[in-house]
């Protein structure tokens, strides 16, 4: 079972948990068949089971859980709710009255309290199902944001892996250059420019390693491990290159518009302040506030679009940068075997062939964190 962060809830279960290996999850066991538990409760860190372990186990979404379920409001309609801000106003009003003769400072602050919730009751048009709709988009960004995080420790992997094949080659290259000028063929400038160049890349080696260590720790904390724990992290998801742009993009933009958490809660507010404020400064307000977040939402649409093509178009081109820079490689192995280039001009071209396939990779992963933004924005984070 993984060493899972553990919500203290009683003494008993704390005595239940230092005797066993159970974990405790947001939900109850019914919630999830055995399969998925075990799945969810093994030490291997999978990019399909983000979902649910960050439902489970991600401190941020537990923090919004115990929020929402504290909060009074979450079962009001918008009358109630603007009638409990009133009650609370009349609360801190006669809290300033209690207090304005032992100190002014603390009755003008629950004066001022007291104006501001009045202000807000005014056209206050919140209900239960805005907070439940502000609970589930606040949710689904964090899930958002830990696959940021699993993509970010990969990426940090393939940064270190390209870094040290560089500092590989920059290290063969000084030696190549110190050979030389002792044999004459360089010069004491060159030497100390190859050796400068080796140590300068030498040195990043251990901050390369420090960002593969702190993106795996952000990424297992966020699922849920304790920061010392030593998951397994699942491969990269596999996205298919050739069609990642056959896009509907008018489906796609209606899908965004309907499923937008921004626009039903807009919508939401504008009925209720028909309900309540028909015919006044309120219902003109919230209209605005709807056919403004539209046209937002529209162009975060065609940001994520135009980000997807960038990202795709950026991986077209370095793969085919990779082809000439293969090509280049083949013509300097033929070259080496003839004796026309050096073993070290060889090297040089093997090394090209690395930065470029190192640069595919980044590039892929760019165009997946596109994806995850783009679907993001489609199924309505906006």
């Amino acid at each position: 079972m993984k060493n899972k962060l553990i919500k203290i809830v009683s003494v008993s279960l704390v005595a239940a948990l230092a005797c066993s290996s159970l974990t405790y999850a947001r939900n109850p066991r019914f919630s999830r068949s055995e399969e998925e538990w075990a799945r969810l409760e093994d030490d291997l860190l999978e990019w399909d089971e983000i979902d649910g372990l960050a439902d489970e186990y991600n401190p941020e979404i537990l923090d919004n859980e115990y929020a929402y379920k504290n909060d009074e409001n979450r079962s009001k309609n918008a009358e109630e709710i603007a009638n409990s801000m009133m009650r609370l106003a009349d609360n801190y009003e006669q809290k300033a009255y209690e207090t304005e003769d032992t100190s002014g400072l603390t009755a003008a602050s629950y004066l001022s309290q007291a104006d501001s919730l009045r202000s807000q009751a005014a056209d206050s048009v919140s209900d239960s199902e805005t907070i439940r709709l502000n609970y589930f988009k606040a949710n689904e960004e964090v899930k958002k944001s830990v696959r940021t995080k699993f993509i970010d420790y990969y990426r940090a992997i393939a940064s270190r892996d390209s870094h040290n094949a560089q500092v590989a080659y920059l290290k063969s290259n000084y030696e190549s250059v110190k050979n030389k000028r002792a044999a004459g063929t360089a010069t004491y400038l060159e030497e100390i420019s190859a050796l400068e160049s080796y140590q300068k890349a030498l040195i990043s080696t251990n901050t390369m390693e420090a960002n593969v260590r702190n993106a795996y720790r952000n990424l297992i904390v966020s699922c849920g491990w304790q920061y010392y724990g030593e998951p397994q992290i699942g491969p990269m998801p596999q996205i298919d290159v050739a069609t990642v742009m056959n896009i509907d993009q008018a489906a796609d933009l209606e899908k965004c518009l309907a499923q937008s958490y921004t626009l039903q809660i807009d919508n939401i507010l504008l009925k209720n302040a028909k309900q309540y404020h028909a015919d006044t400064d309120v219902e003109v307000k919230y209209t605005r506030t709807l056919n403004n977040d539209t046209n937002t939402v529209k162009t975060k649409y065609q940001s994520a679009y135009d980000s997807l093509a960038y990202a795709k178009a950026s991986y077209d081109a370095e793969v085919a940068s990779c082809r000439v820079s293969e090509q280049n490689l083949e013509k300097a192995k033929n070259q080496l075997k003839n004796g026309t280039i050096s073993q070290i001009e060889y090297k040089a071209a093997e090394n090209t062939v690395n930065s470029s396939r190192s640069a595919i990779t980044s590039a892929y992963y760019d165009l997946v964190a596109a994806r995850v933004d783009y679907d993001a924005v489609v199924n309505g984070l906006t």
